[in-house]
């Protein structure tokens, strides 16, 4: 110690200023983080701990009922948000928000879009139908009679089968191939000269038809006489063919 300085013993801070700034410490830490959860929505990591999160399945293709059995198989639900005229078969998932591999929290919602189907119409049963029956069902249907194919199997002039089968949904105005089975044939008869009853008669005895009737005078032949024929006699034909005739005119 220098001569002619007092000496003083060095004082720490009090007891009282060591407890007010660690009060003052205090409040302002939770301040701020109170501002900042309810500012910005801040948690603090150390204290909290993050909902557990899982991966988002693929669920393009599935039906509706398998998509669901396996989002609740990750704890994830399945939410329809609409559905789509599409190709695939109806109830289809073809779209999902958010896609495969994102990852979710558990309890959140798959958003999908399911295949309402396309407009598609169903071949008639025309088995076992006449050709001109079976046309007819086809174009009611609203579709067309494609390439008619001839077996000889099966019950004479009417349609074994069809391709594609019958049930089977195709676009409208899609083509339907038919398969006919061979019908009998039938000779035309000579119908020269006999009178108009007796030839209608024998085309009613032989399934066929009469068709147009014309006149026209031949005073060599008596009326009502026919004088020629369509086809001709001896053509082969098949049943319902219908046969038109030229017949003298009545007195």
């Amino acid at each position: 110690m220098e001569p002619g300085y007092a000496s003083y013993p060095r004082r720490g801070p009090s007891t009282g200023s060591i407890v007010f700034v660690a009060i003052l410490t205090s409040v302002v830490s939770s301040a701020t983080t109170v501002f900042l959860i309810e500012r910005f929505g801040i948690v603090d990591k150390f204290t909290q701990t993050a909902p557990p999160t899982v991966e988002v399945p693929q669920l393009l293709t599935m039906k509706r009922e398998a998509a669901d059995e396996v989002l609740r198989n990750r704890g994830l639900r399945l939410l329809v948000g609409s559905h789509r005229e599409d190709p695939a078969e109806k109830g289809v998932v073809i779209e999902q928000q958010p896609l495969s591999g994102s990852r979710m929290k558990e309890g959140d919602a798959v958003t999908v879009t399911l295949s309402s189907g396309s407009e598609r119409i169903e071949i008639p049963p025309v088995v076992g139908k006449t050709k001109e029956a079976a046309q007819a069902m086809i174009e009611q249907a609203g579709l067309v009679v494609g390439d008619v194919h001839v077996t000889p199997d099966g019950q004479p002039g009417t349609v074994t089968a069809t391709d594609p089968e019958p049930g089977t949904a195709i676009d409208p105005m899609g083509k339907v191939a038919l398969t006919v089975a061979e019908e009998d044939k039938i000779t035309v008869p000579d119908l020269k000269n006999l009178h108009v009853r007796k030839a209608k008669e024998k085309l009613a005895e032989l399934q066929l038809k009469v068709g147009s009737i014309k006149e026209r005078y031949n005073r060599r032949k008596r009326g009502y006489l026919v004088l020629k024929q369509t086809p001709e006699p001896g053509t082969e034909v098949s049943k319902e063919t219908e046969v038109s005739l030229v017949i003298n005119q009545g007195d």
